[in-house]
């Protein structure tokens, strides 16, 4: 596990795969127990200038003592989020998998940056090649900040149960959700950034949403 997580984050770095295999097995031999286990761990954090935020100071306490695999940035300031990144990666013995939720760009978390439009928008486009470029752009600011893997594209279906449309979801046929999704994805790696797609897929059939809960359905199995 700790192998595949490490190879994941030099993968993103450097496209020589042995170079990168090679280097990955001679860090793991390398590591403690203690440091393999905090490997497995991405640590949220938030990138305000609030001084009485104590999360930085915590994430460099993670970073130093128990040797945490990443950071996964919540919101905040773009400025102030590459000066973090770059302080902890400074102080990280090993590189850090820097992760964030941006489906709509920058701008989904980050204030004075670009936002795009939602994913329930983009199904509108009848080109999927747009979606590729907007991934592409996204991709490319994310390096920029030197995010490694975006928590997106929104790969719900939307199912016409009389809850009313939420904007993250593509629409409601599933090939046209899978091909957005995966336009998007695409556009992301060509710029050498990680995508991940997410979410409870029946969208608009959860009774209670899956974030800290248990989603309960109101359809019938055989549309699952």
């Amino acid at each position: 596990m700790i192998r595949k997580i490490l190879a994941i984050i030099w993968f993103a770095l450097i496209p020589c795969c042995v170079a990168a295999q090679h280097w990955v097995d001679s860090l793991c031999n390398t590591l403690t127990v203690e440091a393999k286990i905090g490997q497995l761990f991405i640590m949220p954090v938030r990138s305000t200038y609030d001084s009485k935020d104590e999360s930085v100071e915590n994430i460099k306490t993670q970073i130093s003592q128990y040797h945490i695999g990443g950071v996964l940035f919540t919101g905040g300031h773009a400025v102030r989020q590459a000066t973090l990144t770059n302080q902890f990666q400074r102080l990280s013995s090993l590189p850090l998998l820097v992760a964030q939720e941006l489906p709509a760009g920058l701008g989904t978390q980050l204030d004075s940056t670009l936002r795009f439009p939602d994913a329930l928008a983009l199904g509108a486009l009848a080109h999927d090649s747009l979606v590729y470029q907007l991934g592409k752009e996204t991709g490319r600011q994310m390096k920029a900040l030197g995010v490694h893997i975006n928590f997106a594209p929104y790969a719900n279906v939307w199912q016409r149960t009389g809850a009313p449309a939420n904007v993250h979801t593509f629409g409601s046929n599933p090939a046209m959700v899978g091909n957005k999704a995966v336009a998007f994805f695409k556009g992301m790696r060509e710029q050498g950034v990680m995508a991940c797609a997410k979410n409870f897929y029946v969208s608009g059939a959860a009774i209670m949403g899956g974030h800290g809960e248990v989603p309960l359905l109101s359809v019938d199995t055989a549309l699952i």
